[in-house]
């Protein structure tokens, strides 16, 4: 049974209040002091770190409901009403946004960017915890197909492969492998596409290059969103990061947007968007989120909803929250919960289990984050500057040596 819209909101609602709750107190109890102190301390973006938090746990609970629907009756089809739609698309949308701003706007600011460090960070950055994701995947399907190769050993070998470009094909013949974590892979396609045409729009929009060079770029941009399947429509959603970087090039316009009337003017752009559209990924919907990003990109923090030690950390885990959580639907609303003594998949049964599920995934990805991304981010940013360095024992007297790399 589906929940009504309104159920729907209340219960996600109950769901970030549990979530913020989770949060703080792991932050509060578990959190090693050093990094506690340092949660939000000198950030130079924190409304942007905070509302990250937000934005993908939007995406869970969307995925809660899309994942519960799917129990009953087996499609994973979009949700019908808006809110419940745009708890998904709008946080992904602004997520778009989010990555345009920070690295146009430093390529902006110095008119180019060190590429071989950008990529090296970027990579250590998304691939660590997305291999660690895929291999919780292909455990998956290890289990669902009892241990049995189901396909040629050559064929599971090229749909692998696939998943290491972030494309998602069936692997074992496991239908709609991609469900496991809630289809999120596409929108790492979509980032992919923006890092590698990164330095082509450079060329063709802040280096003095001839036109010829230009067009000859911004066709190289098209072509690898063409090859990659990108569709133009919800790529233009990085545009709002773009349009935010030039928004806070004037002091007055973000002295502007941090003031209270700014604040009731964002938070109608992105309610407009939230109850009144379907999908963010048009003309209007991207312009309302653009203006309500450009607020947060200012600055403002909502009443301080973004800055709050939970919101914080839910923003610093939220690359872990968006990749781990269809995970743990997997495992607790789609084979736990329905094993329990008197399930009967009603409304009451989602709004428990959904509710009871949040603080796994917040505890979850918070060892996710800690144990798997925060060590190889660190490690991204030393290889990048040249200061790996690889230490052997040599004879019984333990001695070491250093080998530079870089």
């Amino acid at each position: 049974m589906k929940p009504t819209a309104l159920l729907f909101a209340l219960t996600a609602l109950a769901c970030y209040g549990v979530a913020f709750l989770t949060s703080h107190a792991f932050v509060r109890l578990v959190l090693p002091q050093k990094l506690r102190a340092g949660l939000g301390n000198g950030a130079r973006y924190i409304a942007i770190d905070g509302i990250r938090g937000y934005l993908a746990f939007g995406v869970f609970v969307h995925h809660c409901l899309v994942t519960w629907i799917f129990l009953s009756d087996g499609r994973w089809d979009p949700l019908p009403h808006n809110f419940e739609n745009q708890l998904g698309a709008t946080s992904v949308a602004v997520f778009f946004m989010i990555t345009a701003f920070l690295f146009w706007g430093r390529a902006q600011a110095h008119g180019s960017l060190d590429w071989k460090t950008f990529f090296i960070t970027r990579v250590f950055r998304i691939y660590p915890l997305y291999l660690f994701v895929f291999f919780l995947i292909c455990l998956v399907v290890a289990y669902e197909s009892k241990w049995v190769a189901l396909e040629s050993g050559t064929d599971i070998t090229k749909e692998l492969a696939k998943w290491f470009f972030f494309r998602a094909p069936d692997i074992n013949l496991y239908y709609r492998t991609t469900l496991i974590v809630k289809g999120v892979t596409w929108t790492l396609l979509y980032e992919a596409w923006f890092y590698v045409s990164l330095p082509l729009l450079v060329v063709a929009f802040l280096k003095k290059n001839a036109v010829w060079m230009k067009f000859a770029a911004l066709g190289m941009v098209f072509l690898l969103g063409h090859l990659n399947h990108i569709e133009l429509g919800i790529a233009a959603a990085f545009l709002g990061g773009v349009f935010a970087v030039y928004w806070r090039k004037e002091k007055k316009r973000v002295a502007l947007a941090q003031t209270r009337a700014a604040t009731f003017i964002a938070l109608a752009c992105l309610g407009t968007v939230v109850f009144f559209l379907y999908k963010p990924f048009s003309v209007l919907g991207i312009a309302l989120l653009s203006v309500f990003f450009a607020v947060i990109a200012s600055g403002n923090t909502l009443f301080g909803l973004l800055k709050m030690r939970g919101a914080l950390w839910l923003g610093e885990i939220s690359y872990s929250i968006y990749l781990c959580h269809g995970l743990v639907l997997w495992v607790v609303m789609q084979n736990v919960v329905p094993r329990l003594s008197g399930y009967d998949h009603s409304t009451k049964w989602f709004v428990a289990s959904s509710i009871a599920i949040t603080p796994i995934v917040v505890l979850f990805c918070s060892a996710s984050y800690l144990l798997v991304e925060k060590p190889f981010i660190a490690a991204g940013r030393k290889v990048s500057k040249g200061k790996i360095r690889t230490i052997a024992k040599q004879g019984d007297r333990g001695a070491a040596s250093v080998v530079q790399l870089g």
